[in-house]
């Protein structure tokens, strides 16, 4: 199965509004794991949830995880459709999809802080960024 960049955007947009919620993976409420959970599901991608998380990273098993499940993808390259991988404090423990409107970079993802899911400007979060992967089912 091929999947393009612009249907694992789509896809993502299809939650903006939805609210946060910790390790969420419903319409009632999602974390950013559970967005790229529930984008995976409903495209058909090969995927494994963990749950039983806390809400602070304690070691490096949230990027680890994501690792066994993604491909790395250069932060110079094209990023739309791409997974942002972002330190919170100085360990990896959010991830939101990469996409664009009007010529500006976004990011997609559930928010603690606005309590939901939103698509906002990337640039607020560049210095936070780990780094970029892409689900092997999407067309490169």
């Amino acid at each position: 199965m091929i999947i393009s960049r612009d249907q694992i955007v789509d896809t993502a947009r299809d939650f903006i509004g939805l609210p946060w919620r910790h390790q969420g993976r419903t319409q009632h409420g999602l974390d950013c794991a559970g967005l790229l959970i529930l984008v995976a599901l409903k495209l058909g991608i090969r995927h494994e949830d963990k749950l039983g998380y806390g809400r602070d990273p304690s070691n490096q098993k949230f990027l680890d995880h994501i690792r066994l499940y993604t491909d790395y993808v250069h932060p110079h390259e094209n990023l739309n459709g791409t997974i942002g991988v972002f330190r919170e404090s100085r360990l990896p423990c959010h991830v939101g999809f990469f996409s664009s409107q009007n010529g500006v970079t976004t990011l997609i993802h559930s928010s603690a802080g606005v309590r939901k899911v939103v698509e906002e400007p990337f640039p607020h979060q560049r210095f936070k960024l780990v780094e970029a992967r892409i689900f092997p089912e999407v067309v490169r």
